[in-house]
């Protein structure tokens, strides 16, 4: 009687062991491409968030909003200060600050960012994740991000 594997079981070993080692890689893969995605998605709705309530609200209480370009937007406040918020390169400015980080690129929905009516103001904007190697790694996968729009209506409108 023989001790040992014939040359047959161990590559038929060596085979099945080969198919598991690709079946757990290619899982690791999926799951390290999934977190990068959600990632992704989670610092462009944490900065879109962010910037469009930090907008609405300025924008709510001012008595007077002009739109000089589609993509920028000056208000008049109570005090008769003026502020402005604006597409500046990738990034929302507001004066001299950005509203958003280098972490995102913000793209103004069809040219437009900002649409001035009366008492009325939309804001519109999309933010995706900056510098994604691929469009796996983009919110929302497509490469136009996510998109943030809102009306605001000016409660000191004129006052």
């Amino acid at each position: 009687m023989k001790k040992g594997f014939s040359l047959v079981e161990i590559l038929v070993g060596l085979g099945l062991f080969a198919i598991l080692g690709v079946g757990v890689a290619v899982m690791l893969f999926a799951t390290l491409r999934g977190a990068r995605k959600t990632t992704a998605i989670n610092v462009a709705n944490n900065e879109g968030r962010h910037a469009l309530n930090l907008m609405a609200q300025m924008t709510r209480f001012a008595k007077v909003a002009q739109c000089p370009s589609p993509t920028s937007l000056t208000l008049t406040k109570t005090d008769d200060t003026t502020m402005s918020y604006s597409l500046s390169g990738t990034a929302i400015a507001s004066g001299s600050a950005n509203l958003t980080s280098q972490r995102v690129t913000v793209t103004a929905c069809s040219g437009t960012m900002f649409t001035c009516s009366g008492r009325t103001v939309q804001i519109c904007f999309n933010i995706d994740a900056a510098g994604a190697a691929d469009v796996t790694e983009t919110a929302e996968g497509v490469g136009t991000g996510i998109k943030f729009v809102t009306t605001v209506t000016l409660r000191n409108y004129g006052i």
